[in-house]
Order: C-alpha cells, then structure tokens, then sequence
C-alpha cells in the first residue's frame, strides 16, 4: 500500500517474522560497515538506516510497518549489501578483514551454528526479499 503526502511517500509494508531477522541482520552488517566511515553522507545513512531498523526492531511479524520511501530505500541498500557480504565472508578461506567477518556472523548467526555452508538458503532468502522491496519502490 502507498501514500503520498507532499511530494514524500510513505510505504506501508508487512513483514514475517524470517524477513524482519533478515531486514534487522542486514541492517547490522550495513550500519557497522558505514559506522567506519568518516564521509558525513556516510554517516548521515547510518542514522537514517538505524532510525529504519529501530521501527523494525518493535514491528511485531505480519505488523503494518509505515517506512518512508528513502528508508525502503536503505533497507534495500543493505539487504544488497549483506548479500555481497555474506557471499564474500562464507566463500574466502582466507579471513583477512575479521571485523566484516565478525559483523556478518554477528548479524546472522544461524552461520555459526549450522555452519557457513547455511549461505546459499541465506543468500537466497536476502535476494528474495531485496527483490521484494524493490517492486514496492517502483509500485
């Protein structure tokens, strides 16, 4: 469902229990990856991305969630993001940045108790629900 009031739209979204971890793990690994940054656009994100996730952390599941489109936006953002980051930490052997590799186990830690072989479901679940979220930004 869209709503526009004064040239800002409003995009009122309903998310399950699975989708709300993942938009909420996608969240962490962006935000912790934009938190290093020193560009003040760089941190103007973070915020907006965390102000996101705080309306996503007390959405209950199959809750109407009322996000405006720059945040949609973000969250896409991340949940592209993630999916780079989650493919790049189960896929190289060789943990050279163990601060994104911490971040992205942090943010989904069924990688760490079933194992990173778990990706492919995880990837396939973040590019689903990325795909989702892009049809309503162009509804």
């Amino acid at each position: 469902m869209n709503e526009q009031t004064h040239g800002w739209c409003s995009l009122r979204l309903r998310f399950d229990g699975r989708e709300l971890e993942l938009l909420k793990g996608a969240e962490e690994v962006r935000g912790a990856s934009l938190a290093h940054t020193t560009r003040p656009e760089g941190l103007r994100s973070a915020l907006s991305l965390a102000k996101a996730g705080r309306k996503l952390g007390v959405a209950s599941p199959g809750a109407s969630v009322s996000l405006d489109e720059s945040e949609v936006g973000l969250l896409l953002e991340a949940l592209r993001f993630a999916t780079d980051e989650v493919r790049q930490t189960t896929r190289t052997e060789d943990h050279q940045d163990a601060t994104r590799r911490e971040a992205v186990m942090a943010a989904f830690p069924e990688l760490v108790a079933k194992g990173t072989w778990h990706s492919f479901g995880l990837l396939r679940e973040l590019e689903a629900l990325a795909a989702r979220l892009s049809v309503a930004l162009k509804a």
